[in-house]
């Protein structure tokens, strides 16, 4: 057998439950076997995190011996591995009533034979989703009668990597999987937690070691803005309030507000403050672009004409979304061409909490680089999440404008968005291309202050903050 080594710098825990016959617990006493600790049903508190995952960075690798199959239920986790868990009380999995980031390792039998399923998802109380369309998994194996499965966990908050060996008398499988995850990394303390679903699964825990670094030079939460701003003036926005009725006629509600001017490349900063049940129902597109026609119909306010026809235009929309599979978790999405082509798991937030919970969106975009982050203050935690798309991605989609297709998903459709349809017209062909304005819409009916005093726009030569930390490699 290779001998477990886990190469970390600094001062790590490092335990040998096969000599120790002791699992290190937060307050549990954990007796082990000379094979090691045999994973049963249950979570386990290992580890206590003073700071939260977002000021802090964990390092944490552990080996497992697995025996005769992992447990004769195939999709039942047999090794479970809880991060920023806001709970260390001993429980199931199956009835955990805290939330966490879940890394499971599942036994699924393929074509004959055994491979073991690597998934990152989130807990949610009463739920672990392994099936959800945002979780990421892998299979590794096949899997012999008796095998090493060597794991180590990079997590700094919003990247989380995972490398998995299984290590069998045919040689050794290799599998990662890298995530964006900002769920949970506010929570402070928060936990590390461990243990199974299945009785009897043939697994022990024979090694574990944990680091935890803190973060070099972490950012603050807000930024301080310096800048011209642009929205002084009462018609630098064109607003359309939609009516509330249009003769029974499928329609369209809520406000939108368009910048009177195209905005500058050089860079644009958004800000708006609203509740999480307010920002759920809110879209903000930048690089906006439509036909003349159109440009004329908001202008003129027709909301008459509005509340009945989607408006055809192109650009980039950000904001945040329920999940499809668990409305209890938050999303937040940069979409482009009629794709999402970034998004992260933000947070766990009921219905009944959002009125209550404040939201900041801000949105930063000089044509080399764009910027999304949500700032979420609930019940006195303050939680951030940043997303990151390179210009030159971006760029690269200009192409086939023409052909249609850019803006129209089930996050902005059912508000205010269609696939674009260039007019006959060739100078509002040009014109559709060329354009560079800011739309934002809100679905909701606002009952606070006006959307323009909660909405700010400025020019800004840098970005007020970062994408921080910066996004590890995929490759």
């Amino acid at each position: 057998t290779v001998p477990f080594v886990a190469d970390f710098s600094g001062d790590a825990m490092s335990y040998d439950c096969t000599v120790n016959r002791q699992l290190p617990t937060h307050g549990v006493a954990v007796p082990t076997t000379s094979l090691g600790w045999p994973v049963s049903p249950g979570l386990v508190p290992v580890h206590c995190m003073l700071r939260s995952a977002a000021g802090s960075k964990l390092l944490l690798a552990g080996r497992l011996r697995v025996t005769g199959g992992p447990g004769a239920r195939s999709n039942a986790p047999f090794f479970y591995l809880q991060l920023r868990a806001s709970s260390c009380r001993e429980t199931t999995p199956a009835k955990q009533e805290a939330t966490a980031l879940v890394v499971a390792f599942t036994a699924k039998k393929q074509q004959g034979s055994m491979f073991v399923r690597t998934t990152i998802t989130v807990a949610t109380p009463r739920r672990v989703n392994l099936d959800a369309a945002w979780a990421v998994d892998d299979l590794v194996g096949p899997l012999t009668e008796e095998c090493m499965l060597d794991f180590a966990v990079h997590d700094d908050g919003r990247n989380l990597h995972l490398d998995v060996m299984v290590r069998t008398p045919h040689g050794t499988r290799r599998s990662t999987l890298q995530d964006w995850m900002a769920f949970n990394n506010h929570v402070s303390p928060c936990y590390v937690n461990i243990g199974g679903c299945t009785v009897g699964c043939g697994v022990v825990l024979q090694n574990l070691v944990i680091q935890e670094m803190q973060h070099e030079n972490p950012p603050q939460l807000r930024g301080i803005f310096k800048g011209r701003r642009i929205e002084g003036s009462p018609d630098s926005w064109h607003h359309v309030a939609y009516p509330e009725a249009v003769g029974g006629v499928a329609r369209f509600k809520g406000e939108l507000w368009l910048t009177a001017r195209d905005v500058e490349k050089a860079g644009t900063f958004l800000e708006a403050s609203l509740t999480a049940a307010e920002a759920l129902t809110l879209a903000c597109v930048f690089r906006f672009g439509c036909s003349l026609d159109y440009l004329g119909l908001i202008e003129a306010q027709a909301s008459k004409f509005l509340a009945v026809s989607s408006i055809p235009c192109r650009g980039v929309a950000v904001g945040l979304d329920e999940d499809s599979e668990d409305p209890n978790i938050l999303r937040m999405f940069v979409e482009y061409r009629g794709q999402v082509i970034e998004d992260m798991v933000v947070c766990h937030l009921p219905p009944d909490q959002r009125e209550s919970a404040q939201v900041c969106l801000e949105v930063f975009d000089d044509m080399v680089q764009f910027l999304f982050r949500v700032c979420i203050n609930h019940r006195g935690a303050v939680q951030q999440a940043v997303l990151e798309v390179s210009g030159d991605r971006l760029d690269a989609s200009l192409e086939g404008y023409s052909r249609g297709g850019l803006l129209s998903s089930r996050y902005t459709s059912r508000y205010f968005a269609s696939p674009l349809e260039l007019s006959a017209n060739s100078y509002d062909c040009e014109m559709s291309q060329s354009m560079n304005r800011v739309l934002v819409f809100l679905h909701s009916k606002r009952t606070g202050p006006p959307l323009s005093e909660r909405v700010r726009l400025q020019s800004l030569r840098e970005p007020p903050f970062s994408c921080f930390p910066v996004s590890l490699s995929s490759g």
